[in-house]
């Protein structure tokens, strides 16, 4: 797909937060392809040369990124491989999630039994609404973009109203106090997420 594609495409290297924090210049994929040729030990000079910064962060996407347009799978092993990945991403960020919010609304007597149980049951509603939400965008995918819009946004809109009601009521805290640690939570705990899912992901498929 990738050597298919014409050299003037844009793409960038950094995905969010990291996009958010440090610079992320477009790349052409005709830049992309040097980058493929390019040895892993001189991938720091690539970045450089390509107006990022030369750290172990740009480095982990600029190697997966490598890796990801060098890659020769069929439709079904890319499908296996990707599935993969999010089963055992799944796993791993419950304990993850769990130890976030033991740390972040950690107060007197709050064991990190207590936020193990809420990371789970965590998982099993995003478990229900994540393919909820897939299945509705997919089934209205044909009609009106402002739908689809509007759908997303009630979605998003339920998963952080559970979030805020549910963090509350299991650690405590008070309005204003629950929000700011839920968001602390949700950045810290996307940021670690995003690290396993590009680590995981070179080292998976061929």
């Amino acid at each position: 797909m990738f050597d298919k594609s014409a050299d003037s495409v844009k793409d960038d290297i950094l995905v969010p937060p990291f996009s958010w924090l440090m610079a992320n210049p477009d790349v052409t994929n005709g830049d992309l392809r040097s980058l493929k040729k390019t040895t892993k030990d001189s991938i720091g000079t690539w970045l450089v040369n390509h107006g990022y910064s030369n750290n172990v962060i740009t480095r982990l996407f600029a190697a997966n990124k490598k890796i990801r347009i060098s890659r020769n799978m069929t439709m079904h092993e890319a499908v296996t491989m990707v599935t993969g990945i999010f089963k055992w991403l799944f796993l791993i960020m419950i304990p993850i999630i769990a130890l976030i919010c033991f740390i972040v609304f950690y107060r007197k007597g709050l064991f990190f039994y207590d936020a193990m149980l809420y990371s789970i049951h965590f998982g099993c509603f995003f478990l229900i609404i994540f393919p909820a939400m897939l299945i509705c965008l997919l089934l209205l995918q044909s009609f009106d973009t402002i739908l689809l819009f509007i759908l997303a946004w009630l979605f998003l809109l339920t998963f952080f109203s559970y979030l805020a009601v549910s963090m509350k009521k299991v650690f405590g805290y008070k309005w204003l106090s629950t929000l700011i640690r839920m968001l602390v939570t949700c950045m810290l705990t996307f940021t670690v997420y995003q690290l396993l899912h590009y680590f995981i992901s070179n080292h998976s498929g061929r």
